[in-house]
């Protein structure tokens, strides 16, 4: 029989559009149910302060009150609905499951990188019921050439020169010269129709504004601009009295919080107790069906998919992450000078950093620091968090492992001069996993506990269960710790065979893993207690995807993947989570394993599958096959290993030749992905493992005997990479 564990059920507003439920003050009478062990966890009726600083930019001294992020997302919220037309009208269904309202007409992509402008832009979107579409900053034109294919976006948001304009404008024209074939129902004669309407506006807006010229029509504007190169500050001296930056480039994203040109309200000037734009009003189904992000994750099948998030998956996620971390405090109670103060790390087109932190932040009226520069540096981080006396630290599982033995928290280094972590309650990582020793020993070190987050951008955030119970006695065996927790709120949690596994692989399988976890727990280490059954971890919640996105318009087709769809869920409808795991003799869930061929490198997913491929059209290769491994297992930091098969193998007795080889690979790849998907050990080998019928037996890539080729040190320039060579 499966076993299974459930949340508590938590009421949320199921007729609001997302923005409306953001600015609510959804928690300003919400019942605390830890008033004992945590009191400050309420709101006492008080609504959140208009004038709290909502963001905070540490390298400008820029800040957003929650009032006029409000204001001024509705203004953009305004614009942007001018510019795409209405969104897609609601009417109700009697398909089962309801089918997903969703359009590229109406879809707003985000090529920008954390800052003040983000949120704005991202909460207008949704206000105006439109989709917004982030997508990391580091993909390369080829890779964002996909994207632009399944997404064709009718508004983009780019920040000015190389890191934004020139890539994605790169992307552009690979599908002007070719545009993919391997989309599904979405004809290639269609993407180049798109891509050649956009390229025309895209450069006509570019010549306007090399001739100072403002012609060009306002529906026709449809690529714009976030000016971060020259450090400027859009809330701060830069702004005039309309809100548009002084550079007054017409391309500047700040035109967009002025009246659209023609409508009633141009001249006018919409006050902060004066909305420029209302959200309309939702059914509870259409809150279900109308999707407000297209997140992109990285699969099995090697391509990124588009998943879709409904309104009310976000709000339903929100509140779950108020109430399953007790030691969160309302905007006017507790010793931490009243609410939340959090630094953002994660990057916001990520679903941590978007539903676990940046949402979250609006809702719990959190004051959110936004560091300097996006380049992480620990030092930094640590001094941030006891600069402005942060209450909570969400961190990468790298940083986590970091921790463990870095000199900032040697009290004997002249680094920890100055760092003091006494404010912030715990820590969360999320995205993969970290040992339970990093956990314990940065609990020694700290005095504080890391929550280890589960989730996947399927479920909406890594914050699927509740992490670990700060109030437990820290004398104590710490059972859970290890754990990633119990359900959040509305989610249930199942363990289930594999398909296709038999009842004694099911019982020889728990048995394994009752035996590690009794030797495990006999040497002091932490472990499950008693597991049960073994399997396949489903979850089902209202904050589960809507499914995967077709390419199509819900206006005129199916905006759902009804193949990609059906292979992420059970029969009965649970979403396959593509991890093993199972449930502790207290209800904890513990991951043992994975079901599913994901790299996960410092939280991001890399299909292996893509990088198969990629590498497949090497002309030095005949072969390639990548998988994940782990260097060191005391840190549990999971790298790319890839398996390459010469043309010319006769350079497999040849040291020299492989390593000059690894490195013409290295510097290929380092313009064609992402950089956390750059192989860190490349295995020369005469064949790749297969079956009999040709298929890659994965798991038994990095066993494979060869020569291996480490890159030392990862950057994301691929020039003059570092190498080591080792048998």
């Amino acid at each position: 029989m499966p076993a299974k564990i459930s949340g508590l059920d938590v009421a949320f507003p199921q007729d609001q559009n997302l923005h409306t439920f953001l600015f609510s003050n959804p928690l300003q009478n919400l019942p605390n149910r830890f008033a004992d062990e945590y009191p400050n966890h309420t709101y006492d009726g008080a609504p959140i302060p208009q004038q709290r600083p909502i963001l905070v930019h540490d390298g400008t001294g820029a800040q957003l009150s929650w009032a006029r992020l409000k204001a001024d997302s509705l203004r953009l919220a305004r614009s942007l609905q001018a510019l795409t037309g209405p969104p897609p009208a609601f009417a109700p269904s009697s398909r089962r499951p309801l089918e997903p309202i969703h359009a590229p007409r109406t879809t707003v992509l985000m090529h920008i990188p954390n800052g003040m402008v983000w949120p704005l832009v991202a909460l207008g979107t949704v206000a105006a019921n439109l989709t917004v579409c982030p997508i990391s900053t580091y993909l390369s034109p080829r890779e964002l050439a996909y994207i632009l294919a399944k997404a064709r976006p009718q508004l983009l948001f780019t920040t000015v020169g190389a890191e934004g304009e020139v890539p994605l404008r790169k992307a552009l024209q690979l599908l002007l010269d070719s545009p993919p074939s391997d989309l599904g129902q979405v004809k290639a004669a269609e993407i180049r129709a798109w891509a050649t309407e956009l390229a025309r506006d895209w450069d006509q807006a570019k010549a306007a504004r090399l001739e100072k010229s403002n012609q060009i029509p306002f529906r026709r504007r449809r690529v714009w601009t976030v000016d971060i190169s020259s450090g400027m500050d859009y809330y701060g001296t830069n702004f005039d009295r309309n809100g548009v930056a002084s550079a007054h480039d017409p391309r500047d994203w700040t035109h967009l919080l002025l009246p659209p040109p023609g409508s009633k309200a141009e001249g006018s000037i919409a006050s902060l107790d004066r909305p420029a734009f209302t959200p309309a009003p939702m059914t509870p189904e259409e809150q279900q069906r109308r999707i407000a992000f297209v997140l992109w994750s990285s699969g099995t099948t090697g391509q990124s998919k588009g998943v879709l998030i409904s309104h009310r998956a976000l709000v339903s996620n929100t509140l779950g992450i108020w109430d399953s971390n007790p030691h969160f405090s309302g905007s006017s109670r507790g010793s931490n000078g009243g609410g939340e103060r959090w630094i953002t790390l994660a990057p916001w087109y990520h679903v941590y950093g978007l539903a676990t932190v940046l949402l979250p932040t609006v809702a719990f009226g959190t004051t959110l620091i936004i560091p300097a520069s996006p380049k992480f540096d620990l030092g930094y981080y640590l001094r941030l968090v006891t600069r402005y006396r942060a209450t909570f630290s969400h961190i990468a599982p790298a940083v986590a492992v970091a921790l463990r033995s870095c000199p900032h928290l040697d009290p004997t280094s002249p680094q920890s001069k100055g760092i003091d972590l006494s404010s912030i309650a715990a820590f969360l990582t999320g995205g993969a996993p970290v040992p339970v020793e990093v956990v314990r020993k940065v609990y020694e070190r700290t005095g504080k506990y890391i929550h280890l987050g589960f989730g996947t951008t399927e479920t909406c955030s890594t914050a699927q269960t509740a992490g670990l119970g700060l109030d437990a006695d820290a004398c104590g065996p710490r059972d859970e710790l290890g754990s990633v927790g119990m359900p959040v709120p509305n989610t249930e949690i199942q363990i289930r065979p594999l398909p296709g596994t038999s009842q004694e692989q099911v019982e020889q399988r728990r048995e394994e893993i009752r035996s590690m976890s009794r030797q495990a727990r006999a040497r002091g280490e932490r472990a499950p207690l008693d597991p049960e059954l073994v399997g396949e971890v489903l979850i089902r919640a209202p904050a589960v995807m809507s499914g995967y996105f077709s390419g199509l318009s819900s206006e005129t087709h199916s905006a759902l993947d009804p193949e990609l769809t059906q292979g992420a869920f059970t029969e009965d409808g649970w979403y396959r989570s593509g991890d093993e795991g199972c449930l502790d003799a207290n209800g904890r869930l513990w991951i043992t394993g994975r079901t599913k061929e994901l790299i996960k490198v410092k939280g991001f997913q890399v299909s292996p599958a893509e990088l198969d491929d990629l590498f497949a059209t090497h002309p030095e290769l005949i072969d390639a096959a990548a998988t994940g491994y782990v260097k060191d297992k005391s840190t549990g930091e999971e790298h790319v290993l890839l398996l390459v098969v010469p043309k010319d193998k006769s350079m497999l007795t040849k040291e020299r030749e492989m390593h000059e080889l690894a490195s013409r690979l290295h510097t290929w790849v380092g313009d064609k992905t992402a950089y956390y998907k750059w192989p860190s050990t490349y295995l020369f080998a005469e064949s790749a493992p297969r079956n009999p019928t040709g298929k890659l037996l994965r798991k038994d890539i990095a066993a494979t005997k060869g020569h291996t080729v480490d890159i030392a040190k990862q950057s994301r320039k691929a020039a003059s990479p570092n190498l080591q060579a080792k048998l």
